[in-house]
């Protein structure tokens, strides 16, 4: 999805980052460059445009979030109620409802951690089938670790020796396993032109049945994995029970700030688009190379800057939403 109005190809082509950079623009060393400066300034704060409004739909009480998903903010309902974001403490903290607090309608949504599909292997185990969508992208390779119908770690053969993994070689039409997996738990994958897809497929009960997605793999993904979320209290709240096997799908609003993607191509858009930030940045990673921390801690600094002043220009103090209620009833004064 596009993050800003500016892509790879404009940081290559200003001026001012040339004059800085120390190598040729179209260079690995250039992209390293911009990757490292975007994703330092993303963890330093939740800058304009890398937080935005998404709607998803899910079915049963769990949502794997897209790549580009790194952190849910806020959440509610198709209701327009509430959902508060936890984390895994959760589980062990409880809602405060004493002995029946899993009864109650606080519907909240619980970080389950990182999966590398978003869905789950059903049945007990399936035959497993993966697509490419580009000719040129036959003979690329996925890996799958995990294990297969008999609880047995995925092995394969590689010169004589047994080594972790299952390999399948990307054919046309499609390349299935030989044997039924029960759960994936990392993919390695190499890096591709196009789309590439991931089903499962019960050939022996119902092998009339169409395909289910299991994932879906963008051409620069090599170790997928995506954050996952429990949805606690839906069906409570709104009395509708939803199995993972119930063809029934919600809705969720979700407020989340964009995870970090690296970009590889020109056409590739920039999770920070102020080409001066990046500049800033480029010059405080070249000055840690050079062993200059302070100097680099005033340039980084910098770079914060004027990404406030970004932040202060687009969303200025009178956008700032207030809410307040009264104390105990009575009126509350400005003291001024």
């Amino acid at each position: 999805m596009p993050y800003s109005q500016k892509q790879l190809s404009d940081a290559q082509n200003d001026i001012g980052i040339k004059n800085v950079c120390g190598c040729v623009t179209s260079s690995p060393q250039f992209i390293a460059l911009v990757n490292e400066v975007q994703k330092r300034l993303a963890r330093r704060g939740d800058w304009y445009g890398m937080v935005q409004q998404a709607a998803f739909v899910f079915q049963g009480s769990s949502v794997t979030w897209p790549r580009y998903v790194g952190t849910i903010i806020g959440a509610r309902s198709c209701h327009h109620r509430g959902i508060r974001p936890k984390n895994m403490w959760y589980s062990f903290t409880g809602s405060f409802h004493d002995n029946h607090h899993s009864w109650h309608a606080d519907m909240t949504l619980e970080d389950a951690g990182q999966v590398c599909t978003y869905n789950d292997i059903t049945g007990g185990g399936q035959i497993l089938q993966f697509n490419v969508d580009l000719p040129q992208d036959y003979g690329k390779t996925i890996t799958l670790y995990g294990r297969d119908v008999n609880n047995q770690p995925l092995q394969q053969q590689i010169a004589g020796v047994w080594q972790a993994g299952l390999t399948l070689t990307a054919v046309a039409p499609y390349v299935q396993t030989a044997i039924k997996i029960m759960v994936i738990d990392a993919i390695v994958k190499q890096p591709m032109q196009g789309i590439s897809r991931l089903f499962q497929y019960d050939a022996v009960t119902n092998p009339t049945a169409p395909l289910i997605d299991l994932a879906f793999f963008e051409p620069n993904e090599t170790n997928p994995t995506y954050r996952r979320s429990h949805i606690l209290n839906f069906h409570n709240r709104w009395h509708q029970p939803n199995g993972n096997t119930t063809p029934k799908y919600n809705q969720l609003e979700v407020l989340v700030k964009l995870a970090f993607i690296p970009v590889q191509f020109p056409q590739d858009f920039l999770l920070v688009e102020e080409l001066e930030v990046i500049k800033l940045g480029i010059m405080a990673v070249k000055q840690e190379e050079a062993g200059n921390d302070s100097q680099a801690e005033v340039l980084w600094l910098k770079a914060i800057r004027e990404l406030n002043f970004e932040d202060r220009e687009k969303q200025p103090d009178n956008y700032t939403p207030i809410r307040f209620n009264s104390t105990m009833a009575r009126p509350l004064h400005n003291p001024f």
